[in-house]
This record gives C-alpha cells, structure tokens and sequence, in this order.
C-alpha cells in the first residue's frame, strides 16, 4: 500500500513536471530551491517555541509560495471571486511567514550583537585589569626607588637587625641612669636609639614597599594571565551594520566625521532595515518563482498521470484521428498532440491499406 501511494505520489510529481516548458522548469527547480531554504528558516524560528511550532510556520512558509501562482491560475480560468479569495487569504498567511523570518533573523543578527558586546566588555575588564595592576606597580617601584634615594642602606637594611640594636641601646641608658642619672653620655645614647628607631621605620617601610611589589606583580601576572584567555570578539553582524550605515550617511550627505562614527540610532534603523528587507526577499522570491513557472506552463489545467487513464493504442488513436479529426480536440498535451498529428500523417495510409486488405 505504502509503494503504491509512493509510486502515484511520484507519477503525479513527474506529470507536473511535464507540464511545464523548458523555461518553466527552470523557473520551478529555481523556486523548489528556494522553498527548501524558505521553509528551513521559517522552522528555525518555530522550533524556539515547540517542535510543532517549527513545523507549522514551515507549512506557512510552503503555503503562501503557492498562493500566488494559485489566485493567478483561478483568475485565468475565470474564476475571479475564487481568486480573489485564495488573495484576501495569501494575506495573513504572508504576513506570518514574513514574520516568522524577521523573528528567525532577528534572533541571530540581534543575538550576535549582544553576545559580542557581552564577549567584549569582559575583555574590556580584563584589560583593565592589567592598567590598573601595572599603574600600581609602578607606583610600589617609585616609592621604593624615591625611599632608596633618600636612604641608600634601606635596601639592604632589615628591620629585625635594627631592632637588636635598638634592645642594646636601650640597656645601656638603664644601666647608665643606674649609676648615677642620665647625664651627657646617657643623653648621647638617647640621640642614638632614636636614629636607631627611625632607621628601623624606613626598614620597615622598605619591607613593606617590597611586600606590595611583590603581590602587585603575582596580581598583575593573574591579570595578564585572565586577558590572554579572554578573546576579543568581533561582531560580523555590527560590522555589517557598521559599512551599510556609513554607505547611507555618506550617499545621504552627511559628513565625513558623521559617516565615519554612525551613532547607535542609526546602525541600529539599518539592522531593522537588513532584518525586514532580507525577511522579505527570502520570502517573495519563492512565491515568485512558482508564479513565473505556473505561467509557463503547456497546459492552465493540471492533468492526472497518463496511469489514471484510460490507455488506447496508438494505432487506435491514429486511424480514429484521421477518420474523426474531433478526437485531436481531447488531448490537452499540445507536445503529444504535435507528435500525434506527425504520427497520423506519416502511418496513417498504411494503417487503411492494411485495413482494406
């Protein structure tokens, strides 16, 4: 059953193939192309919701290519109020489909411009980063290199060493106020304990500026590390939309500065034009192409596959023809027609003599 239903659904396929010219054809596998493509984005964009959402708004798009080639052919035959109708309803139908394919081109052109400007604005802060990181270090450096000027021995210097000198010092001006008062060479160990005690907050100081070179420099190798890994990302939808608002502003008068640096307004009005523009011509040139190839057509009439008919021989065919011309008038097929007519002229004297005798 499913090979019969197969076998017919192709004989009927052939048989409308066979209804068109050579130009025709072309026009028909030009617009199958185009369906398939049609349809394809037209699914992409249901499939977001459900997967009978895809197929439908596939249907939508697989209906409204034949709606036009359809509203003509009634309008040919003369039914004109049933074309018109099979019009008035291409209307919705088309306006859903073209939908559809703004929705689909929406998602993708709209989508790469937001995940790009996402992409970017991490890279942004990671380069950042690495300023803000090498600003700081550099200022540790010329705090040190400004400490060390001024205080030549505070790189070499530890704090710890001071601080056993300074515990002498201070043992000594007890021991000396112990016998007999701070006098002049207690005040003199005085002066000395207190360039002990500076010394040892310039070591400190220099300890400290080294310890803050030295996490500056781990932050700034993180930071350098975390933007090597973070990837600029460059927007083929921007700057497309980029290069067409700059082609506008410059046919349109603007300035070189202004055509050069579009605002967001702008390339943003040219996205919704390449979005609308696109949606649309990927839509109508479908539905064009099954209407070019339906009026190049050798018969207005669809006919069933030469399978459902009734089958007469040629000889038949041939000898009622040329006893009865009105039989021509039943063939619809202008090209077997011809073939007829030549095949009658040529065999039909032998058909009578074989007749008579």
């Amino acid at each position: 059953m499913i090979r019969n239903a197969a076998s017919g659904f192709a004989a009927v396929l052939a048989n409308f193939w066979n209804q068109h010219t050579a130009e025709g054809k072309i026009w028909l596998t030009l617009a199958v192309g185009a369906l398939v493509v049609d349809a394809a984005l037209s699914y992409q964009y249901g499939i977001t919701q459900t997967t009978w959402h895809g197929l439908g708004f596939a249907f939508l798009a697989v209906f409204f290519s034949q709606l036009p080639d359809a509203a003509m052919s009634q309008w040919e035959r003369g039914n004109k109020v049933f074309a018109v109708v099979i019009a008035l309803g291409a209307i919705p139908i088309g306006a859903m489909a073209f939908y559809s394919h703004i929705g689909y081109a929406a998602g993708i052109r709209v989508g790469d411009v937001q995940q790009s400007e996402v992409q970017n604005i991490s890279f942004a802060d990671a380069r950042k980063s690495v300023e803000d990181n090498e600003s700081a270090l550099k200022m540790w450096h010329d705090r040190m290199a400004k400490l060390t000027a001024e205080q030549p021995w505070a790189a070499t210097v530890k704090a710890d060493g001071l601080r056993g000198d300074l515990a002498a010092a201070e043992k000594a001006i007890e021991l000396e106020t112990a016998r007999g008062g701070c006098k002049a060479k207690c005040q003199g160990l005085m002066v000395q304990k207190g360039e002990l005690e500076k010394r040892i907050a310039t070591a400190e100081k220099a300890a400290d500026i080294t310890a803050q070179i030295a996490a500056t420099q781990r932050k700034l190798d993180e930071a350098r590390a975390a933007a090597k890994a973070t990837k600029f990302s460059s927007s083929t939808v921007k700057n497309q939309n980029d290069v067409a608002a700059q082609v506008w502003l410059a046919f349109a008068g603007a300035s070189a500065k202004d055509s050069i640096s579009p605002d967001k307004v702008t390339t943003t009005y040219t996205n919704i034009v390449i979005i609308a523009v696109g949606s649309f011509s990927f839509m109508i040139m479908t539905a064009l192409g099954f209407a070019i190839a339906g009026r190049n057509r050798r018969s207005t009439h669809f006919q069933e596959p030469a399978s459902n008919q009734e089958q007469v021989s040629p000889i038949s065919v041939e000898v009622a023809g040329r006893t009865n011309p009105q039989v021509f008038g039943l063939i619809k097929d202008e090209a077997m027609l011809a073939k007829l007519r030549d095949a009658v002229h040529r065999n039909a004297p032998h058909l009578i003599n074989a007749r008579a005798a």
